[in-house]
């Protein structure tokens, strides 16, 4: 995770649960002690460097502001997220679906046939309890078309499939 996104995501949570309200200001030590608290060792910056970006977000925005903004990027960060995880497990299904073929010479009717046959034959990049859901609570879609392509899709943030932010992969 990229180490200002993680610095910003902190910083949303200790600002949504503490309060940005003028009774409940947290800090700038509560904030950087929470911010560190919760980034991973392996990207933990240096106490400086989270306390020079707290106090650059809050000078420039006012403690409100800054707050709203650090939402506004966590949530920007969450969604970079699910659409990674999302192309994570769509790449994962298309691979799974060649092995597959590879073993039976077909291809799986569905995505649970293909997780239930990893679950017995270990198809390679298909976890047994992989979510036939994307993280946005949708249902994958999966497909062989007439020239035998695997097509894998999500309905993406918007849930909605043939939209524009629909996350798809054919092979």
């Amino acid at each position: 995770m990229n180490r200002s996104i993680a610095i910003f995501m902190s910083f949303a949570t200790l600002t949504l649960v503490v309060g940005c309200n003028d009774n409940a200001e947290p800090t700038t030590d509560e904030i950087v002690a929470q911010v560190l608290a919760e980034i991973p060792e392996s990207e933990r910056p240096k106490r400086e460097e989270v306390i020079q970006m707290v106090e650059k977000i809050v000078q420039e925005h006012g403690r409100a502001k800054a707050a709203q903004l650090v939402k506004e990027a966590h949530n920007r960060a969450r969604e970079a997220q699910r659409i990674e995880t999302a192309i994570g497990d769509i790449r994962c299904f298309v691979v799974g679906s060649s092995a597959f073929f590879a073993m039976k010479n077909r291809y799986p009717k569905s995505l649970e046939e293909l997780v239930k046959t990893s679950a017995k034959e270990r198809l390679p990049c298909i976890d047994p309890r992989t979510p036939l859901i994307d993280p946005w609570g949708t249902p994958y879609n999966f497909s062989i078309g007439d020239d035998e392509s695997v097509t894998v899709k999500s309905a993406g943030p918007d849930t909605k499939f043939g939209t524009a932010d629909d996350i798809m992969l054919r092979q």
